[in-house]
Order: C-alpha cells, then sequence, then structure tokens
C-alpha cells in the first residue's frame, strides 16, 4: 500500500519527534521529584492529598503538572485519577534546589471511597506530565493549565 505525500510527511513527523518528547519527559521526570506526604487511609476520609515537589533542575519552575492515581490492590482500575492543580502555577517561582507542600482534594463518590477505606493495599502514583518555566511556557505542549502561556519554552531540560 502506498501513502499518499501528506500521510507519509505526517507519519515521519511523528516518528521523529517521539524521541524528543520522551527524552523530555523522562528529563522531566528525573529532574523533578514528587512524594506523596503522608498518604494512608486517612487521606481517603479527609479527601486532602499533599505532595512534596523539589526542583532538581538547574533553572526555575514556574509550574509542574503532576497527575495522582490512587490504587487499591483489589480493584483492576485506578479508584481516582485526577492532578494537583495548586502545583501548575508556582507563586514566585520553585528555585532550584527549592521545595514546596502542593495539595488538592479527591472527589471519590461513596462507592469508590468504600473500596479505599476496605482495601488491601491502598497507594497513590504521582506522575509528572509537565512543567512550566518562569514565563508559564511549557516544555511539552499538553497538558497545560489555562494560566500557562500557549507556547513551548526554549529552555533545555538536561
Amino acid at each position: 500500500m502506498k501513502l499518499p505525500p501528506i500521510s507519509l510527511a505526517l507519519a515521519l513527523t511523528a516518528a521523529l519527534a517521539t524521541p524528543a518528547l520522551s527524552e523530555t519527559i523522562e528529563c522531566l521526570r528525573s529532574g523533578i521529584s514528587v512524594e506523596a506526604v503522608g498518604f494512608d487511609q486517612s487521606a481517603i476520609e479527609g479527601r486532602e492529598i499533599v505532595v512534596s515537589i523539589t526542583n532538581n533542575l538547574g533553572f526555575p519552575l514556574g509550574g509542574v503538572w503532576v497527575d495522582f492515581q490512587i490504587l487499591s490492590s483489589d480493584r483492576p482500575l485506578p479508584l481516582y485519577e485526577a492532578s494537583i492543580r495548586e502545583a501548575a502555577t508556582i507563586d514566585g517561582g520553585l528555585l532550584p534546589g527549592e521545595s514546596l507542600l502542593a495539595s488538592d482534594f479527591h472527589f471519590m463518590n461513596d462507592r469508590t471511597k468504600n473500596f479505599a477505606v476496605e482495601a488491601t493495599e491502598l497507594k497513590i502514583e504521582l506522575i509528572i506530565q509537565n512543567a512550566a518555566d518562569v514565563k508559564m511556557r511549557g516544555f511539552l505542549e499538553h497538558p497545560a493549565m489555562g494560566s500557562w502561556a500557549d507556547q513551548v519554552t526554549h529552555e533545555e531540560c538536561e
């Protein structure tokens, strides 16, 4: 099967872009540490998810997009998924070596909350999806917050 020139060009562009995007996200994930603070069954009842974020990169950040998933060993899919919205825009920025605490709330329905409370093992997974420079330009096009500029940063994540 012969692809039309535009399809071939799009396929080549996608193939060439993937390693660069992958390298960028891996760089962000290795250069920004994120850890849950005090996550246990009580976080389900209290509804608050708290994380510590540390900038180990060589430049300041204006925001970090952190997704979280609450998982139970008893269920095949995450019980809840969301983002730590408070970290997406960091007032004053986050300088290299600095840490901050950010929090958000989960809104599990009663059925899902019961799964979490009764879970044999409950854990939280934190995933950095993107970050913004101090001009609020993301390292990746998506995901991005409404407060972020509609362009990609010129900063290099190395």
